[in-house]
């Protein structure tokens, strides 16, 4: 008799237990926080990322650059640009209702913001890294604008050519002694000054004999 009632309450435990069991599998089970890890190159308008533009994202009211419960403010995890790259960008929302929403993706020098023309959609699973590069049509507030090129080629000025001097005027020069030129001029001077006497002798007769007649 106390044989048959040890077998009876093992076999109430066992179903018992069995139907706990049955009861809790078919209770729906919360998936775990497993993060989307995203990195890649950034443009901003045409040019690679300046370092130091912090890089986040959203999905629906989850933001990755604050700090999940339990952490302090300082501890936010922050992605920063680095030779035209973001790396590990972790994205962790909570909560099935996040499950297909879009990731949409932020730069921002901490005031103000932009947004990344690439968006994907959040899908929780196992952990995975997704090469993902962003495109951004502006730079974030607060940003220097990058200094344009220029494509023009300096042109050096051709010089002026020099203007010449003026030529110097000849200096007077007084004869030499011993120039075989300066007796000609002498006797010259002689045959003209005799001529000039003759001549003016001549019409003083001429003159003499009007007055006589």
């Amino acid at each position: 008799m106390a044989a048959n009632v040890l077998w009876r309450t093992i076999a109430l435990v066992a179903v018992t237990a069995v139907a706990a069991a049955i009861m809790g599998a078919g209770q729906p089970q919360a998936l775990p926080d497993i993060p989307n890890v995203f990195n890649g190159a950034i443009t901003f308008v045409g040019e690679p990322a300046p370092d130091g533009v912090e890089i986040f994202a959203r999905v629906g009211s989850y933001q990755s650059n604050v700090a999940r419960p339990g952490f302090e403010a300082h501890e936010r995890p922050i992605v920063l640009t680095e030779g035209g790259r973001y790396e590990n960008l972790k994205v962790q929302p909570t909560g099935t209702n996040n499950i297909g929403r879009t990731i949409s993706f932020f730069a921002t020098y901490g005031n103000g913001e932009v947004q990344a023309e690439e968006t994907i959609a959040f899908q929780p699973g196992p952990f995975f890294e997704n090469d993902n590069d962003l495109t951004f049509a502006a730079l974030p507030p607060g940003a220097a604008e990058p200094t344009p090129v220029s494509t023009t080629e300096a042109t050096t000025p051709t010089p002026a050519e020099p203007t010449p001097p003026p030529s110097p005027s000849p200096t007077p020069v007084l004869p030499i002694p011993g120039d075989p030129n300066i007796p000609r001029i002498s006797q010259l001077v002689l045959v003209l000054g005799a001529a000039a006497i003759i001549a003016g002798g001549a019409m003083l007769l001429l003159m003499r004999r009007r007055k006589v007649l």
